[in-house]
């Protein structure tokens, strides 16, 4: 099948690739990530298209031949006809969690032909015990699959047709928690909090709590919430999350305009806040 022949040889390529270097991390925001795919369109009609008819399930979670990927990130390669967005997303389990294995990871990533969707794509993710091939959902254009654990470093390869995109590599951040609040901890309603976190250096970071919404702030492990977001009833106790997201991301070299690919990590704590 034409399909497993793609998926065959896009695998092919990433053991290639392990002389790739380092490129820069490439940051933008967030409030862009849904507008991607809006580059103009290449002249074809509208609606989803589809390059070939077949999906292989057989493929999702093969062990990988690769003992390990090359650590650094790499725009990778492609015929620049693709816009491909797409984002490795873990988030924790638990409260405050500390291991890889206690965070569950979702892969979605969306293939357009400028604004026109595109259907029977071969969309793989590498890691460094395995590959999936993420499944279409009923969104045109768009593709997923979710697993546990969290690896850090991921490869995305897209073939579509003649059409691809391969070899995009991003290292994630490390996982963090959070050194303050701790779990159970008791806050001061009013009260501004110092939020402290471990690991430095990504991207992207966006901390929110209950009252405050997603913000973007410098990821250097610590930041002062404000006190006007912490709140609780006369006389009584509220529980708080304080939620922490950082993000790597970069540019594809062989994609059309607004493509990217990102790796994100989510840790949370509970805490309560008093009177």
């Amino acid at each position: 099948m034409r399909s497993v022949a793609r998926a065959v040889a896009a695998i092919a390529l990433l053991s290639s690739q392990s002389g790739c270097t380092q490129d820069a991390i490439i940051g933008r925001d967030p409030d862009s990530e849904s507008s991607d795919g809006n580059s103009v369109a290449d002249g074809r009609d509208s609606g989803a298209e589809d390059d070939h008819a077949e999906q292989n399930d057989d493929q999702v979670d093969v062990p990988s031949r690769l003992d390990a990927l090359p650590m650094g990130n790499s725009p990778g390669t492609g015929t620049g006809t693709l816009v491909v967005t797409g984002e490795v997303s873990a988030t924790e389990n638990g409260d405050n969690s500390r291991e890889p294995n206690d965070f569950g990871t979702s892969m979605v990533v969306t293939v357009m032909r400028g604004v026109t969707p595109v259907a029977g794509a071969t969309v793989i993710i590498t890691w460094g015990e395995g590959r999936q091939m993420l499944e279409p959902t009923s969104t045109p254009g768009q593709y997923t699959r979710s697993r546990s654990g969290y690896q850090q470093s991921y490869v995305l390869d897209v073939i579509a047709g003649s059409d691809r995109v391969e070899g995009v590599r991003v290292m994630g951040p490390y996982v963090h928690w959070f050194t303050a609040p701790e779990s159970g901890y008791r806050h001061a309603a009013g009260q501004p909090l110092v939020a402290q976190w471990t690991g430095a250096g990504a991207n992207e970071a966006l901390i929110e709590t209950r009252f405050m919404p997603p913000t973007i702030v410098p990821d250097v492990g610590s930041f002062a919430v404000s006190g006007m977001f912490f709140r609780a009833p006369m006389g009584g106790d509220d529980h708080d999350r304080l939620q922490l997201r950082r993000r790597n991301r970069i540019v594809p070299a062989g994609g059309a305009s607004g493509s990217v690919f990102a790796v994100s990590v989510r840790n949370a704590v509970d805490f309560v806040i008093g009177m």
